[in-house]
Order: C-alpha cells, then sequence, then structure tokens
C-alpha cells in the first residue's frame, strides 16, 4: 500500500499487489480484454507473436481513472505479463525472485495461460485501487483456436467451427477423451465442418469441467440440431446434421413386411408451443439477451400464446440466434407424429438422424410419411429385431393419408325441422328475476308479463332454434313477422 498528498484536506491511498493469476488450459490463440470490477481495464491482441513464447510479453496498462479517479476508487496501473504456457516457457525472473529459486529451477507453469501483474517503474506491485483496500473481480477474456485440423474452416468470424470444438474434445489427451484418429471420419466430419461453414454457425462457450465432456459435446450437438454415435459398420463416430438436406422421393422406405409399430402417438396441439425465446451472449457486454419468434398460425388455433425457452449461451450473433430460434419454433410448433419400430434387420444401416419413409402402414391410415431416426437399438449379435423411435419429420411433406372406407363412417347430420311439441306460459317471476333481474322483473305492472316459449327438439343433433313472433302493422297492411334466438 502507498500514500500521497492530494489537496490539503485529501489523502489518497493506493494499493498495489503483484500477483500470478492462472486463467485456463493452455496455450490460447490471444487475450483480449481485460476487465477489473466489470470495467474494461485493457483490450487488444497479446498473443504468442507479439513477443518471447518462452519469456511471456509485457502489456503496460495505465487506467488510473477506470473507477472515478483519486475521488473515488482510483484505477489500474502497472505491467500484466502474459505467459502462454508454451512447452519451453520460463517463468520470468521477477516470478523467481519473488519464490527464491532460479528461473531454470522454478515451475514454468507450462500448459496453462497465466498472468503475472507487477509494476516495472520501481514498484514491487500492480496498482489495483485507490482509497479501497478491498480487491475487484478480475475478468479475462481469450479467444482459444481448436487444434491444428483442418484450419481453413477451424475459425468462424471471431468464433469456432463446432465440429472443430467436438474433435477437440473427442482427440485431446491432456483433457478432452484421448479418443485416437483412426476412430474418426475425417472425410465426413469435414463434410460437417463445411456445412456449419457455409452457415456461419460459430460458437464460442468454456467448459469448466464442471460436467463431463459427454454433457459439454451434447450441449454443443444441441445448439447446432445435431447428433453423435458410433457407426456399428465401421467403428468409428458419425455426425449427423438436422437438416432439410434430402430428396423425399430417393429415401429409403420401409413397409409392414419389414417391421412392426409396437406404439405410435400424434402430438395434440395442446402439447405444442407457439412462442420461442432463445438466450444468446452479447459479446460486446458479455450478457445474456434473448431473441422471441412466434408461430401466427399455431396462436389462431390454441386462441393464447404458450411459450417455451432455449438457453444457447454458445451463440454470440444476434443473427443466428434468430436463425436458431426459427428452427426452434418450427418444430415445437406442429404436433408431429412419433413412433416406435421393431424392424428386422433391413434396417441394420441405419444411424440416429438418419431420414426413411414408413409407406403403406394401413393401419395407421397413411399411405407415406417421412420419419427420423431419433435412437436406434440394434440388439445382440443373434437379434432379428431392431428397435428404433422414430419422429415425423419437420422438413418432409406432409403425410399421403389414405381414403377412409365409407362405411367405417357416416354422417349423423339431419335437415332442420318444425317444432310440433311446444307450450306457451307466462314466465314465473323467479325466472325473470334470474334471467333480467330484480329490478326489471319488479318493474312489471299486472296485467303485463314475460312470456316463455317451452319446446321439444324433433331433431337428435338440434342445438339451436328460430323463434318467430308476430305483432301488428301499424300502416293496416298485415302482421309482421319477428325472428329471436
Amino acid at each position: 500500500m502507498g500514500s500521497r498528498g492530494g489537496s490539503s484536506k485529501t489523502r489518497v491511498s493506493d494499493y498495489y499487489l503483484a500477483t500470478h493469476v492462472g486463467v485456463c488450459h493452455g496455450p490460447v490463440e490471444a487475450v483480449l480484454e481485460i476487465k477489473v470490477g466489470e470495467k474494461v481495464a485493457w483490450s487488444g491482441s497479446s498473443s504468442p507473436a507479439d513477443g518471447s513464447a518462452v519469456d511471456g510479453h509485457n502489456v503496460k496498462i495505465s487506467n488510473e481513472g477506470l473507477f472515478g479517479g483519486n475521488k473515488k476508487e482510483g484505477g489500474v496501473a502497472g505491467t500484466m505479463t502474459v505467459l502462454h504456457g508454451a512447452a519451453t516457457q520460463l517463468i520470468p525472473s521477477k516470478i523467481a525472485q519473488f519464490i527464491g529459486l532460479a528461473r531454470d529451477k522454478a515451475p514454468g507453469y507450462r500448459g496453462i495461460l497465466s498472468l503475472f501483474f507487477h509494476s516495472a517503474d520501481g514498484r514491487q506491485g500492480f496498482k489495483w485501487a485507490s482509497n479501497n483496500p478491498y480487491l475487484k473481480p478480475l475478468w479475462v477474456k481469450v479467444r482459444s483456436k481448436p487444434g491444428t485440423w483442418y484450419p481453413q474452416k477451424a475459425m468462424i468470424g471471431g468464433d469456432a467451427n463446432p465440429m472443430h470444438i467436438i474433435r477437440e474434445c473427442l482427440v485431446n489427451t491432456d483433457w478432452g477423451m484421448g479418443a485416437a484418429t483412426k476412430f474418426l471420419d475425417d472425410a465426413q466430419m469435414r463434410q460437417v465442418a463445411d456445412t456449419l461453414y457455409s452457415e456461419g454457425f460459430g460458437l464460442s462457450l468454456m467448459w469448466a469441467q464442471q460436467d463431463s465432456i459427454e454433457s459439454f459435446i451434447a450441449e454443443i450437438l444441441r445448439h447446432i440440431n445435431g447428433t453423435m454415435c458410433i457407426n456399428p459398420s465401421t467403428g468409428k463416430f458419425h455426425f449427423k446434421l438436422i437438416r432439410e438436406d434430402y430428396v423425399q422421393a430417393t429415401l429409403p422406405a420401409f413397409n409392414r413386411d419389414q417391421g412392426t409399430i409396437r406404439s405410435s402417438q400424434r402430438k395434440g396441439w395442446d402439447e405444442t408451443v407457439n412462442e420461442i425465446n432463445v438466450s444468446w451472449t452479447n459479446p460486446e457486454s458479455e450478457e445474456s439477451e434473448v431473441v422471441t419468434v412466434h408461430d401466427p398460425a399455431n396462436i389462431t388455433i390454441q386462441g393464447a400464446i404458450v411459450a417455451d425457452s432455449r438457453d444457447m449461451y454458445g451463440i454470440r450473433n444476434i443473427g443466428l440466434a434468430t436463425r436458431v430460434a426459427m428452427r426452434e419454433i418450427q418444430a415445437a410448433s406442429k404436433p408431429l407424429m412419433q413412433v416406435d419400430v421393431d424392424f428386422d434387420r433391413s434396417a441394420f444401416g441405419l444411424l440416429p438422424g438418419d431420414v426413411i419413409k414408413l409407406v403403406d402402414w394401413k393401419e395407421l391410415n397413411f399411405s407415406e410419411i417421412v420419419m427420423r431416426v431419433v435412437t436406434i437399438d440394434y440388439g445382440t449379435p443373434d437379434s432379428m429385431v431392431i428397435r428404433a423411435s422414430l419422429v415425423e419429420d419437420v422438413f418432409g411433406q406432409p403425410a399421403v393419408y389414405t381414403a377412409l372406407s365409407p362405411d367405417r363412417w357416416q354422417s349423423s347430420a339431419e335437415d332442420p325441422k318444425p317444432i310440433v311439441s311446444w307450450e306457451v306460459m307466462t314466465a314465473p317471476y323467479f325466472m325473470v328475476a334470474r334471467l333480467l333481474g330484480e329490478t326489471r322483473a319488479q318493474s312489471l305492472t299486472y296485467p303485463a308479463v314475460y312470456p316463455v316459449v317451452m319446446a321439444a327438439p324433433e331433431g337428435g343433433d338440434t342445438n339451436t332454434y328460430v323463434q318467430q313472433a308476430q305483432r301488428g302493422n301499424i300502416a293496416g297492411t298485415g302482421p309482421v313477422w319477428q325472428n329471436s334466438y
């Protein structure tokens, strides 16, 4: 801590501290921003190319008025040495002096990104604040490029290609699953990477090891609407994006001779939603924001807003967030059919995410419907049954339904018939009071009364009636008929 004079009535206390902060697994491509107390203290790009990867890269920070200057909580100032964690990295001499070891005998802190905050003006420490002895939270924004595979499509703007992120999770031997590359279908993964690159579908998100790596991969797949499985034919990882990328006429078809439907159900309209709210991360503020889309047709059918939400925090572009919201509501607003089928072994080549046609399943009253494979169980080697769960594909054309035979249903509607059983009587007081209120009921003076008509319908489907009343015509040209309902 240091003190210095201001005016004759003001004493300013500055607080200094040299500290070495570990940030994340490294090396990273660049350090982009430093925030102290949620305020930007420095922004730029500090990468290994800016200086020696062995000794670190020094960044001068001078923001004395960050927290209001001397009259408030001062600001920050000093030197930040960025240690990217290279394999040959040595710590700076100043850190070695603090811990009392020679540089070549001290830990190198290799494999992690760390920041050493100190001063280059003769002071021992980095200035963190004035007039307030409490350290404010430190935030570091970094950019990490996933691996070295397929570098041409690795980055999409300032974000990473999701296929590259997943691949790094699978093969990284330090923090990932450590899978051998022979278990990856390189050509097929490049196709997925190409599609995501053409869509501009970049993601930036952090795995803090608070959940399993499998859950983190599942989160990425949820963002991009994709599937991952082991292809039993090759023994390799297989990826599939749920997209409108097929021609219905060329889809593999399965009929009743190849399987048995165990169960089927179609969602009711009351099980659908017509508003989707997608949360995304605004890179300017690093705060969550929301885009909302609606399905007007579904709103009309249900007569009300039925909302649901999706957390897509890895998206950092409002245009992409809007496209994902449209994708989500397209499926959530439709009453899609779900079917569980026991196929014979002809379905062995099917994988999760594949699209097929069910044809001529007459017990369900359609001749053709496009379905997407959700899950599939190939059974044991000696099993003759392959169990699959299917859902009607949102991109498919409407199902072709078979016509019902005339003898299965006949209309019960009847033509209107005149009422032959009826009676007119004076309405009792309690009926008038209930229908019109006691004030109007008591306002009548005898012999004035309210008439009431009682009638029995002749038809079984009668649900309304028309009552005609005759009154005199003051012109003397005949009676006038007046309808009442």
